[in-house]
């Protein structure tokens, strides 16, 4: 079997399940899930239950092979001499980005990482889009403008806030309002009757902040526990502005509406710290910013 431990939120863990299915699929095995990061209910919840996701849970007994420092709960000496060499093999990923060599891991193996590039699954892509489906009824509301943006030109937009909004430093750059304008520009360009929805996690900032020359609907009815409707909604749309986070990245992916434009960050990461290079999809539209956009930023 191949395990893969689920953590973060819902963009991290479509990305995780993928690259699980990826080695599965190639050593004819199960794809096990571990959710024990979700054990004492972290704000960015599991959510890959809403999908119709064809693994399954680790089970109880099998939890005595996952590597010693991903092991929750007490264990006797004797427990880890008696199952300490029947592990799972970890891999762990070591630097971010894409490399060859994980894709060479053998069966057993116990995946700890991210994962973000579609070069994770390259041969797995129908299989994780049928996946990746509704397995629950939507609300009302969320059928109501998926019906409205699957009969117009619709553009999904994401501005991801909260936690880009610090003065830590990160490598993760906040995304000025100069990127979107030009998107929906360049947008307008080729699609000028194309009405925006907005999916954020901080709409108040949005409401007051973005203002633009086309229609402009603040989808504000979901939470983090519905977040997987957001996803879905980003889906339905003619074309979307991703922001650079997996959330929209997925977003953008699952689409399958004809000739779709998908906008996308040029630079994720600020210079001299993580390599963005494979995260982008080859057939989407890199979008830069200026100066004078990131310091509105």
């Amino acid at each position: 079997m191949i395990v893969a431990r689920i953590e973060g939120g819902l963009g991290n863990q479509l990305f995780q399940y993928a690259f699980g299915t990826q080695l599965a699929n190639q050593h004819q095995t199960e794809l096990v899930l571990d959710l024990s990061a979700y054990a004492n209910k972290p704000p960015h919840g599991y959510l890959l239950n809403s999908f119709s996701i064809g693994a399954r849970e680790l089970k109880i007994d099998e939890r005595k092979r996952i590597p010693e420092r991903y092991r929750t709960g007490k264990r006797s000496i004797l427990n880890a001499l008696a199952f300490g060499k029947d592990e799972f093999r970890l891999l762990r990923e070591r630097r971010f980005g894409f490399s060859p060599k994980y894709m060479r891991a053998p069966d057993d193996s116990y995946l700890v990482g991210y994962w973000q590039s579609d070069r994770f699954f390259p041969g797995v892509g129908s299989s994780i889009r049928s996946q990746f489906k509704p397995s629950v009824s939507l609300s009302v509301e969320t059928r109501q403008i998926q019906e409205r943006m699957l009969n117009s030109s619709s553009i999904a937009m994401h501005i991801r806030r909260g936690d880009y909004i610090t003065t830590k430093p990160m490598a993760v750059r906040n995304l000025g309002l100069g990127y979107y304008k030009k998107c929906i520009e360049m947008q307008l360009e080729r699609r000028p009757n194309s009405e925006v929805y907005v999916f954020s996690n901080d709409i108040v900032w949005c409401r007051e902040n973005l203002i633009l020359n086309c229609p402009i609907h603040f989808v504000d009815h979901n939470s983090i526990a519905s977040a997987n409707e957001d996803l879905w909604l980003m889906t339905a749309a003619e074309s979307i502005i991703i922001a650079n986070s997996t959330f929209s990245w997925w977003g953008a992916f699952l689409g399958n509406r004809r000739d779709r434009i998908v906008y996308a960050p040029a630079h994720w990461f600020h210079p001299n710290t993580l390599d963005d290079r494979d995260l982008n999809c080859h057939r989407w539209l890199l979008v830069g910013e200026s100066v004078l956009d990131r310091k509105a930023a």
